[in-house]
Formats: structure tokens, sequence, C-alpha cells
């Protein structure tokens, strides 16, 4: 216990926290959820002196020779109210609803975000105007569809393009540059249509046949098909006629008339009478309207004001912009201007700030006798910062 030079502590918690702490004789504890009061680890019952001060206004409690406080006249049943109750202030963890503690979780990914580190966005795509990085296997993908330049011009490879997107002729085979035309007919070319004078056949050339324009070259023994030609005709394998289709594509383009001469029981509209658009609205009444809207419009222009508290109405540009500045499923918080056991809402600063005061060295009324004043109590908490029970003079 404290001689007359030592702090008296006091401390607020359970049965259980009391059970489990290292008692200290210089300290008073109030069990909240039982209502006893230990010093150190003697109780005192509502019958009991509360050995806290001598009964005397103006002073701090006194101290016997072997270091225990002294009794006083005070006692829990006259001085503490029966439905006083003493209880902490709890918290739960902070969520993305409502704030609180900060869990050992959210303190720990916390601290591995490093300082002033953002939100990098990702592309999945390759896009020429974005900064943002990109996927590791779009940019693979990317790389992987290019030719590889090695291929270019080379042995089994690409053939280059020059300026004007023709196959540069050092890279192409020798017979491009001979061209013989010709008739062909029983494997063999001739120079002329009655199939008299016969071409012989060189490696290196390529023959026309100017039959029906398919191209050859001689293998050294055949002349073989370098590609077929299309022929025209009305098959798969054929080209349509071009003055056909000039014709086909003619008619298509036709927007007016009725070049098919289609009838309007053809397409369903027997039943429509044949009048034009002025006919109808000239036969058009205000009954026939309103008949088949089923109301009466008005006769001029509907205006509407901007919404107010208490009409609806049209958004303004004070209220559109307001909106634009409000983020995503934001809430409106609710701030608590009282203490409160229940709610769940945030509390005014002033408030919590305020409480705290009072609990660290102002006034906490337990009789109606002080044992000194705020300005004596001021002064021992600069030199003690602890805590101590002070009373209210009458």
């Amino acid at each position: 216990m404290p001689n007359n030079n030592s702090d008296v502590v006091i401390y607020y918690g359970s049965q259980s926290d009391y059970d489990s702490a290292t008692k200290n004789d210089n300290a008073i504890y109030f069990i909240t959820d039982q209502k006893r009061v230990y010093v150190g680890t003697q109780e005192y019952t509502r019958s009991d002196y509360i050995p806290i001060v001598t009964g005397k206004t103006n002073q701090i409690p006194k101290f016997t020779a072997d270091g225990k406080i002294e009794s006083t006249g005070f006692t829990i049943e006259k001085s503490v109210p029966s439905d006083a109750k003493f209880t902490d202030t709890t918290y739960e963890e902070a969520t993305q609803i409502s704030s609180g503690l900060l869990s050992a979780d959210d303190k720990k990914k916390l601290d591995g975000i490093i300082e002033g580190a953002t939100k990098t966005t990702v592309d999945s795509t390759l896009d020429s105007a974005s900064t943002n990085p990109v996927q590791n296997k779009v940019v693979k993908n990317a790389l992987d569809s290019k030719l590889d330049t090695s291929l270019k011009g080379t042995a089994n490879g690409v053939a280059e393009l020059d300026a004007n997107g023709k196959v540069l002729s050092s890279q192409l085979p020798s017979y491009v540059d001979d061209v013989i035309e010709g008739y062909y007919s029983d494997g063999k070319f001739y120079s002329d249509n009655t199939y008299t004078n016969i071409i012989t056949g060189e490696s290196g050339k390529i023959y026309i046949n100017l039959d029906n324009d398919k191209t050859y070259r001689w293998t050294g023994s055949v002349y073989t098909v370098i590609s077929e030609t299309i022929a025209l005709g009305e098959t798969l394998s054929t080209a349509y006629r071009g003055d056909r289709g000039k014709i086909a594509y003619d008619h298509s383009q036709v927007t007016s008339g009725n070049p098919h001469n289609v009838t309007k029981e053809e397409i369903g509209l027997e039943n429509v009478e044949n009048k034009s658009s002025a006919t109808i609205r000239g036969e058009l009444t205000k009954n026939n309207v309103t008949t088949a809207l089923g109301y009466t419009p008005p006769a001029s222009d509907t205006t509407y004001s901007d919404a107010t508290t208490n009409v609806s109405g049209l958004m303004s540009s004070a209220d559109k912009s307001k909106l634009d500045g409000i983020a995503v499923e934001a809430n409106k918080t609710i701030v608590d201007s009282v203490l409160s056991t229940t709610s769940e809402n945030p509390v005014q600063n002033k408030v919590v700030s305020s409480a705290l005061e009072d609990i660290k060295g102002s006034y906490m009324k337990i009789s109606d006798n002080p044992i000194m004043t705020e300005t004596e109590y001021n002064a021992l908490s600069e030199k003690t910062a602890k805590l101590y029970f002070i009373y209210e003079e009458e």
C-alpha cells in the first residue's frame, strides 16, 4: 500500500480481470460486473469503511505507520448509489460498413503496403493509347504472332515486297520472267490454234493456254497446271456472269415504285385502305385521338420545374453537380452527440475528449464531502499523473 508520498492507482474491470491480475497494494480495484471493491487483495463490502479519505475536507488519504490506508467513516453502502454501474467501453473491429478497432489481419495488410503505394491497373489487351502495364501473357502472345525477321528473303522463309507491294524480282523464280502463250492439246503446247507447230517444253518457263487462260509449267516430262482458272457458270465452282450481276445490282438500288408489282394481299395488308398520309391526317379528329389515347392531351406544352424537397421535378444542374461529387456507395454517417452503450455510430470528437478529461482528472462524484478543491487536485495531478477520487463541495 502507498505511504504519504505514494500514488493511489485505480483500476476498473471484471471479476475475471481482477482474479488474473497481479495485485498491487497501492491500487483500488472496482469490479464492474460484481459491484465489489478491493484495495490490493482486501475486499471491502457495503458495511466496511472505504479506506480512501480521512473524512476531513481538502485532505488526501492518510496512511498508517505500516503503510496501510487509514479507514474513514465512508462506506460503500452509504457512499456509492445502489444503482451505480461501472462498465467498460467496448469496441468491435472495423468493417467496410462501420468504424472500429484495427484488426490484426488489417494491421498486417497495412504494414505490407509500401508508403505512398497506388493501385496499379494492368491491361488485358494491347492498347496504343494506354500508359498502364500489360499482362505478361498478352505481350508473349503478341510477340509470338510476329514474323521472325530471319525468315525474310531466305530459303523456306517468306518473300519481301517492294514499295509497290510487289515481290522483289530477285526473289522470284526464273520462269516468272519467261511466259510463253500457246494452245494446249493432248499433253502438248502448240504455237497455233490448228495444233500444228509443237512448242518444246523447257523448265523455268510459264505456258499459258489461250483457249482457257490456264497456266502450266514443264516438269521435264509433262506439262502440269500451275493454277486452275475459274470458269464462268452458275455452279459452286464457277464465276457468275458480270453482265447479269450488273443487272441484279442495279435492280437492288431501286428505292421507289413497285418494280416487282407486289400486291398488298401478298404482304398481309389486304384490310388496309389505299390512302395517302395527307388524307389520313385530314380524317383525324380530336375525338378519334382522345379515344385512341384513352385521355385528353393538354392543350399546351407541359412544363416542369426543378425538384424540391417537397415536390418532384427535374434535376437541377446544382443537384447534378452535387450528385457527381458523391462517391459511389457513399453512406450517410450519423455522428452521435452523446456516449451510448448501444449505438454503433461514431461519436463526436469533443464528446469523447470531454469524457476522457472527466476520467483523467475532473470530477467523479461518490459523496457530498470533498477531500480537495479542483485547483489543489490539478496541482497534485501535475506531480503524480495518476487518477484520484475528488469530491464536489456542497
